[in-house]
């Protein structure tokens, strides 16, 4: 066994650099005595978390289930880390003690064994503080985690239960106007039912009605359309023909003006017998009333504008019948010689002999 050897405390290298440590190692511990203070005050936010949550559970049924089901196993874990902190804190402060020992005294007599054993011993508690450091690290991100779900879990009961209670309240009211409706003495809610009932089928009625008027203005719409659509290419189609009718006229105009002078002097000709003959035969005028039907107009004194109506066969261009207007007299012998000769300068003639013999 070695002797014991006095020794000052700047001359021993191991203690001498667990002394130069020693504020890490009080750093330490004051951080894990931090860590011990949030684990007490969380771990106190879950007791009560868990006590009103039984009280909120025990106001209404099954709601406890709603519990995640692992909150019971990180509880326990959570114990578990409580009492491994707690190991780990005594041997901390153990070690802490020692430090301050050595702090006060000056000078001691150690051997060289004995301090090769210390720095064994510190090296595996600086390990076992590290691990420390490593659990504690840990045991908070674990509480962090189970504070948010308990948080969420505990919100997500006070939402359900809110829910459960406006049900219930809901439904206490449903079942109040069920009891006023059948009850015998609040029949004038049951009798304004009916009257809003009927008064609501009435403008039903009155809706299907006007709906009805609609759809048939909708219908005499589409036939106006439709009509009007009609009369538009009617007009289209006339404004064709006008325009074909106007151009033929500007080009009979046109071959007018550039006829032969022996046309023009057999038109004068023309005019000029026509005019004679009409006055011969005492012709006022002669019109086309229609495409089968002639009127010629005898100028006859003591008479008022007797009219000789002569209707031709459109097919055949012949003599089909004729009747005198403004005057009583029989033509039937007449009409059928003109007819049977188809002579129509024999017919206007006898016809005007007639009257004048009438009213001689």
């Amino acid at each position: 066994m070695s002797s014991a050897v006095p020794m000052e405390i700047s001359e021993r290298e191991p203690l001498k650099r667990l002394y130069e440590e020693f504020p890490t190692i009080q750093d330490d511990v004051s951080a894990f005595e931090g860590v011990k203070t949030q684990l007490s005050t969380e771990k106190f936010f879950f007791q009560e978390l868990h006590e009103q949550f039984d009280k909120q559970a025990g106001q209404t049924s099954d709601l406890k289930a709603k519990l995640p089901a692992y909150y019971a196993a990180k509880a326990a874990r959570l114990e578990k880390y409580f009492e491994e902190l707690k190991d780990i804190y005594l041997d901390v402060e153990t070690k802490e003690k020692f430090l301050k020992t050595v702090q006060k005294e000056s000078h001691l007599l150690l051997d060289q064994s004995d301090l090769d054993r210390q720095e064994k011993k510190n090296a595996a508690r600086g390990k076992s503080l590290n691990n420390a450091e490593l659990v504690f690290s840990e045991v908070k991100s674990e509480i962090r985690d189970i504070c948010a779900n308990s948080i969420q879990d505990h919100e997500q009961t006070m939402r359900d239960v809110n829910a459960l209670s406006n049900l219930v309240v809901e439904t206490k009211e449903k079942e109040q106007k069920i009891a006023d409706l059948t009850n015998p003495e609040k029949n004038e809610v049951k009798m304004d039912l009916e009257k809003s009932q009927r008064i609501l089928d009435e403008q039903t009625q009155e809706f299907q009605d006007v709906y009805s008027s609609i759809e048939e203005k909708k219908i005499n719409v589409n036939d106006l359309k439709w009509k009007i659509e009609t009369l538009q290419q009617e007009v289209a189609q006339l404004q064709e023909q006008r325009q074909e009718a106007e151009k033929k006229v500007l080009a009979i105009s046109s071959k007018a003006q550039n006829q032969d002078p022996r046309v023009e002097k057999l038109c004068k000709w023309y005019r000029y017998a026509n005019n004679g003959y009409r006055e011969l035969a005492g012709v006022e005028s002669v019109e086309m009333a229609s495409e089968a039907e002639l009127v010629v107009r005898f100028k006859i004194p003591r008479f008022s504008n007797p009219a000789l109506h002569i209707f031709i066969d459109p097919s055949t261009q012949t003599i089909e019948d004729a009747s005198v207007v403004n005057w009583d007299g029989d033509i039937t012998d007449i009409i059928d010689f003109a007819k049977k000769f188809d002579n129509l300068p024999f017919l206007i003639a006898q016809v005007r002999a007639r009257i004048l013999e009438s009213s001689s």
